[in-house]
């Protein structure tokens, strides 16, 4: 009887593992093609684009694009998590987390992927009622870090450059 059990554990936390890194692909496939990626009850992944004046020439600017995260402003509100509330002056179109999408990815059952991300968000949820340290790993994007009132985004090296190489000048109008 417990054999049964156990196995069927495991095929859950191989589902769920599965799902997970469907969720990290959607999102940098998002990202990738600069777009606002919202996980609902978690956050906000965006790349910022920063414009830096050449000195010398006031008509044009350097681009730079940084990723960002921004954790949601329920979390933050219902767990006393110290967040910025910086509007984007010209977001880019925002895309939420699409189960259907993820269930094609990973070839899993919808009404699997909707309790994977339940699940998740209820963990992240327990963790913070109980003052604990959060952890939660995106594949292929970073961890995200939540420890008392304070939250950190750790973007994955490799991605952030390849997100970061696309510098360009542009013409100020």
């Amino acid at each position: 009887m417990s054999l049964n059990r156990h196995c069927s554990s495991q095929g859950r936390l191989k589902d769920a593992v599965t799902i997970w890194k469907a969720v990290g692909k959607f999102i940098r496939y998002y990202l990738q093609q600069d777009k606002h990626v919202i996980l609902p009850n978690i956050g906000k992944f965006y790349v910022q684009e920063i414009k830096i004046p050449i000195a010398h020439n006031p008509s044009r600017c350097v681009c730079r694009k940084r990723l960002v995260f921004v954790i949601s402003s329920q979390l933050a509100i219902n767990f006393r998590i110290k967040f910025s509330t910086d509007q984007v002056e010209n977001p880019n179109p925002q895309i939420t987390v699409n189960r259907s999408t993820i269930s094609c990815l990973c070839h899993k059952p919808r009404f699997k992927v909707d309790l994977c991300l339940r699940e998740i968000a209820a963990f992240v949820y327990n963790r913070l009622a109980t003052k604990l340290l959060v952890q939660l790993p995106f594949p292929g994007i970073g961890v995200l870090i939540i420890k008392g009132e304070t939250y950190r985004m750790l973007f994955d090296d490799r991605f952030a450059t390849k997100i970061q190489e696309t510098d360009y000048i542009k013409e100020i109008s």
